[in-house]
């Protein structure tokens, strides 16, 4: 990470330095703005999802996001965060975690294709096993599996 080897960093620095928004995420108890940190429109700001946060609906999805790049982490791990969500949230999610992944490592877990399409890198995997690699352009250029699905998610290639 940041071009360093994992196995010689410090579990602890690593745990700082790692954000994950998981498929369902977990909350704390009590009121909704308790859930965030003081300065939320500043860290908002920076992280470009300013207009994200003041346009969705307070979801679980969405607060577990924020509250992730809140933490301004060096790595993003995603696990199926917009899976829940309508299209038209899912896009303006998605459109704010592309501009959170250009100053990260990003790792994202996705069913939805739209949701790694702008991606420099996407694993095809099936079984565990990474079966095609690429971009966006290249998986679609050779018309294997990655294009077949884009095809049946009705995605534009």
């Amino acid at each position: 990470m940041d071009g360093l080897d994992l196995s010689s960093m410090d579990m602890n620095v690593y745990r700082d330095q790692v954000a994950l928004v998981n498929q369902e995420p977990t909350l704390f108890q009590g009121p909704i703005r308790d859930n965030f940190l003081l300065g939320l429109e500043t860290s908002c700001k920076d992280a470009h999802i300013l207009d994200f946060n003041h346009s969705l609906p307070l979801e679980f999805d969405t607060m577990s996001i924020a509250r992730a790049l809140l933490r301004r982490p060096s790595a993003l791990l995603l696990d199926e965060v917009a899976s829940a969500l309508d299209s038209e949230s899912q896009n303006s999610v998605q459109a704010a975690l592309d501009q959170a992944a250009k100053q990260r490592t990003t790792v994202a877990i996705a069913h939805r294709l739209s949701a790694v399409q702008n991606a420099d890198l996407i694993w095809l995997l099936e079984d565990g096993v990474v079966v095609e690699s690429g971009t966006h352009a290249e998986l679609v250029r050779i018309r294997g599996r990655y294009f077949a699905m884009l095809r049946l998610q009705n995605l534009e290639a």
